[in-house]
């Protein structure tokens, strides 16, 4: 838990670079599966203060599959929580020029609603 308290001093200093190594390491070190979609998505939202949308679409997307894992329990709220996640990939993707990567995340969002009309 130290390197949540870490991350988030970090992230009050502007230091987003170092918050989201930090938070790696609590991602690594967390038992707790319910920790690491809200740990992917302050990884990424770090990532992109900083300008690397590239890496921060990649932890978007690991947080939108991480979602995915919890379709079983509560299905409505994990696709709804996938599909953003997938979205926010996409624009991240746009930004950095990823057309590949971009529409692989926007196709992902498609499926998503297409099979999860809820979402």
């Amino acid at each position: 838990m130290g390197s949540i308290s870490r991350a988030y001093a970090l992230s009050e200093l502007g230091e987003y670079g170092t918050a989201a190594q930090a938070l790696r390491t609590e991602l690594l070190e967390s038992v707790s599966t319910g920790e690491w979609v809200a740990l992917c998505e302050w990884i990424a939202g770090c990532l992109e203060r900083v300008g690397k949308f590239d890496e921060a679409g990649g932890w978007y997307e690991t947080a939108a599959e991480l979602s995915l894992l919890e379709l079983g329990t509560r299905p409505t709220s994990c696709a709804s929580e996938a599909l953003h996640f997938f979205e926010l990939a996409c624009l991240c993707y746009k930004q950095e020029g990823r057309v590949v990567s971009a529409s692989r995340a926007a196709m992902l969002s498609r499926v998503l609603v297409t099979r999860c009309p809820t979402a």
